[in-house]
């Protein structure tokens, strides 16, 4: 596989799979990334020509910026965010654990929890159907 297949979404590399059904949320995040790196391993590749959105292809970007960084996702985020984007309040929460927005409950995602997250049309994704 090469880099431009990932980022063109031609990789041939699973689409999705259903992770948070398997993995434990109570291991470290450095722990998560392990498991996760070892079942990207186990992904099927199968090249059609076609570009198909890929949580998994994407999934695997972030370990070869690891690698050509030699820093950990989270090290690559904070360098590119404090000279690309100083101003930005984005942020990668690595325990899913977010400052809460006005208007919504802890821990709860603008398509979960505000009334457009339910609007007919509107699909979220299925680890937060529910």
């Amino acid at each position: 596989v090469e880099i431009h297949e990932l980022l063109t979404h031609s990789s041939g590399i699973e689409w999705w799979k259903p992770f948070y059904l398997s993995v434990d949320p109570a291991l470290s995040w450095r722990t998560k990334r392990i498991w996760l790196y070892e079942e990207l391993k186990k992904a099927e590749f199968r090249k059609t020509g076609k570009s198909v959105y890929s949580d998994l292809g994407f999934m695997l970007l972030g370990f070869v910026l690891e690698k050509i960084s030699n820093q950990s996702l989270l090290e690559v985020w904070a360098q590119t965010r404090s000279n690309v984007y100083p101003e930005t309040s984005l942020d990668f929460q690595v325990e899913n654990k977010t400052a809460t927005a006005p208007g919504l409950s802890a821990g709860c995602g603008p398509s979960v929890c505000s009334s457009w997250g339910s609007t007919p049309g509107f699909m979220l994704s299925p680890a937060t159907a529910g």
